[in-house]
């Protein structure tokens, strides 16, 4: 029953052709565990397989990147992060972050209230 399931669900998966985008993104205030305050688009493996798995796709970190010269990966490479500190303002890094997401066709926001 297992195997078959699986068989079902990689036939689904090698079936998409999505044009939905989805991105997955973050807030963080300045801590001594990360690299200062920004805001964060993850690109953690098991968060991408999700998306494709759903029938979607996964915003492009480059084409993020041609708009945001300042996006960079963080340390172990699972996120790009739009450095506040890079900005006159938080305001004004916020409005460039999401104006470079303004084609995404959904977002999945993990800030933690």
């Amino acid at each position: 029953i297992f195997d078959a399931k699986m068989t079902m669900y990689a036939a689904m998966s090698s079936a998409n052709t999505a044009t939905t985008s989805v991105a997955w993104i973050d807030y963080q205030a300045a801590a001594s565990w990360n690299l200062g305050e920004g805001f964060y688009l993850s690109m953690a493996d098991y968060k991408k397989q999700m998306v494709t798995d759903a029938g979607y796709k996964n915003v492009d970190p480059q084409a993020l990147k041609t708009a945001l010269p300042n996006l960079t990966r963080n340390t172990d490479g699972t996120a790009w992060v739009l450095r506040v500190n890079n900005y006159a303002s938080k305001k004004e890094a916020a409005g460039a972050f999401f104006g470079a997401l303004s084609n995404v066709n959904a977002v999945i926001d993990e800030v933690y209230a």
